[in-house]
């Protein structure tokens, strides 16, 4: 804690110690890390995805669980991926839920916020992005050549119902991941970091 002292006061940030009551009062946990910061949200806009290095996006759509987010937020980080859209609908990123089960992912990715999904699939198709839909109805990840479907756009939709229709009507690929034991779907945080790794593999970036 006196090093991140000495880094604000090095940083001109404002300092302000306060009782532990206090410390409690501000705080959304019963036991508080001793520090609180007030920070300005990042905004991005379309402009702000590197289509230079157009590999990979990832979209999520209507996905409601803190905790699932946060999971699937550190996830993308931890298999490079910078650029996450997420739709109208989606649970708020600074949900402090969603903040404490990133681990500080979300600061280190570009995410765009409530888009429609009429607006990510024009961006995907005037950017040439292989729109591909997490659906349990599609060909298994394991059987696909990733490689030949770059830029790659993933969709994993809403823990209850899937994307939404317009991503099932205008993918191009449609991926699942096989299951044994007549199981029918995974938690959703579960399944992306399945898919991210297994593409993340097939990319030879493992």
């Amino acid at each position: 804690m006196p090093n991140l002292v000495n880094q604000a006061f090095k940083q001109q940030i404002p300092l302000e110690e306060v009782t532990e009551a206090v410390m409690h009062k501000m705080s959304t946990t019963k036991e508080p890390q001793r520090i609180l910061a007030i920070a300005e949200q990042d905004e991005y806009g379309w402009t702000d995805i590197d289509l230079a290095k157009k590999e990979f996006i990832l979209i999520i759509d209507g996905i409601q669980d803190p905790g699932n987010m946060g999971t699937i937020l550190r996830t993308a980080l931890a298999a490079d991926i910078k650029n996450i859209i997420l739709t109208k609908g989606t649970v708020d990123i600074y949900n402090t839920k969603v903040l404490r089960s990133s681990m500080g992912a979300i600061f280190s990715i570009k995410i765009l916020m409530d888009k429609t999904p009429e607006e990510i699939t024009n961006f995907c198709k005037a950017n040439n992005f292989i729109l591909t839909v997490s659906t349990m109805e599609g060909a298994s990840i394991y059987q696909e050549k990733i490689s030949e479907h770059i830029p790659l756009a993933l969709v994993l939709g809403n823990e209850a119902f899937g994307p939404a229709e317009i991503f099932l009507r205008e993918a191009d690929k449609k991926l699942s991941i096989p299951m044994f034991n007549t199981v029918e779907s995974l938690n959703v945080a579960i399944a992306a970091g399945i898919f991210l790794f297994e593409i993340r593999r097939q990319l030879g970036f493992l």
